[in-house]
Formats: structure tokens, sequence, C-alpha cells
């Protein structure tokens, strides 16, 4: 969860600061330095290096704990879990059976 917050945040944190370097600088403004645009992007960079750190560590976990991915599947194509039942994995039918 924590992946998409510092993905997005990291993305609009980089668009600001090139904004700030380019269309939104303010050039007729004396002693105006280069210095928030950079460390803007910068920062969001990192930001987004860290989510995708946090999503790296979250699929770890998850084929650690059975082979399962968090799309529900374990890339065999066979049903496991709540899905035995009906023969469904991820949304499209196995084969159809009959249920008693």
């Amino acid at each position: 969860r924590g992946q998409k917050v510092f993905m997005y945040c990291g993305a609009v944190n980089v668009t600001i600061g090139i904004l700030l370097w380019t269309v939104l600088y303010p050039k007729d403004c004396y002693g105006v330095d280069l210095t928030f645009p950079i460390v803007a992007i910068v920062v969001g960079v990192y930001w987004m290096l860290w989510g995708l750190k946090f999503r790296s560590e979250a699929a770890a976990q998850a084929r650690a704990q059975g082979g399962r991915t968090a799309m529900g599947s374990n890339g065999t194509g066979d049903a496991e879990g709540d899905d035995v039942e009906t023969g469904v994995v991820m949304g499209s039918v196995v084969e159809k059976r009959e249920i008693s």
C-alpha cells in the first residue's frame, strides 16, 4: 500500500520540480537560483525508488508465503485456495464443473 503513495508523491514532486525549472522559472526575479527545482526532482526520484523497493519487498514476501503473488496466482495455471471449487483463476474459466 505504501508504495503507491511514494510513487504518486514522487511523481508529483518530480513534475513540480520540472515545471519550476522550465515553464514556471521566474527569469525576471533577481537572485533566483535553481536550488529548489533540483532538490524537488532529487527528492521525487528518491521517493519513487523507495516505492519500487517496497514493491519488490512485498513481491518477495508474497513468494515466500506459498508462491502466490499479489495477483492471486502462482503462475502455474492451477486453481488454488478459494478458486479450487469454481475452477476460476484470475477471472478466466479453466473448465466448467458441476458443483453439488
